[in-house]
């Protein structure tokens, strides 16, 4: 099962809980999770896309190919987008 808490309390019902469990259209948590640690097995990284409108919680989320993705570095040399 997949466990959600914070340092004070366990979440039996959380809106993250209910979008993991339907992550998108084509595939539910299993098949989310068997395909985000399909591309970390294989490439050593796994990046997941929130997809929603504004700035609220994701509406969906998809695994994005680890071949396809490349960092974009920014002045001082960190990540600022990928």
């Amino acid at each position: 099962p997949l466990v959600l808490q914070d340092a004070e309390q366990r979440f039996a019902v959380h809106p993250v809980l209910d979008l993991v469990a339907a992550p998108n259209p084509a595939q539910g948590r299993a098949e989310l999770f068997e395909a985000l640690y399909g591309q970390l097995l294989l490439s050593g990284n796994a990046y997941l896309e929130a997809v929603g409108a504004g700035a609220g919680l994701p509406l969906e989320l998809h695994v994005l190919r680890s071949d396809r993705m490349s960092v974009v570095p920014g002045a001082d040399g960190w990540p600022v987008a990928y």
